[in-house]
């Protein structure tokens, strides 16, 4: 069950409704059954963000996946199909959205106090 945290910088275009959006998105390109993926969704504002450069176009989205398994060929694949949903989703490329693994989930995650699976 991954937990996906994004990380929009700016708005532009966006959707209200843009994290249901990325669930759907997110769900199909990882081949999660309904239910199991879960995303929270942060709107950082543009002053807010910085590169050590002229400002980047279009600006960058940040992700954050937090999931158990999946070997450095697995993660490789899920890093490009998750990068294309969220670009899709967010109207911004794929090449702009940085998509982050945290350490596996497995035996640290446990939603309502019971371990993950």
């Amino acid at each position: 069950m991954p937990i996906v945290d994004v990380e929009l910088v700016g708005d532009g275009d966006a959707a209200p409704e843009l994290a249901a959006e990325l669930a759907r998105s997110l769900g199909q390109a990882l081949g999660a059954p309904e239910g199991n993926v879960w995303v929270t969704l942060t709107r950082r504002p543009v002053g807010d963000y910085a590169e050590n450069g002229p400002p980047p176009a279009p600006l960058p989205v940040f992700v954050r996946v937090l999931a158990s398994g999946g070997d450095p060929q697995q993660r490789a694949a899920w890093a490009s199909a998750i990068a294309e949903a969220v670009g899709a989703a967010a109207g911004r490329p794929a090449e702009r959205v940085h998509v982050i693994f945290e350490p596996d989930a497995a035996g640290r995650v446990f939603f309502g106090g019971a371990e993950s699976r």
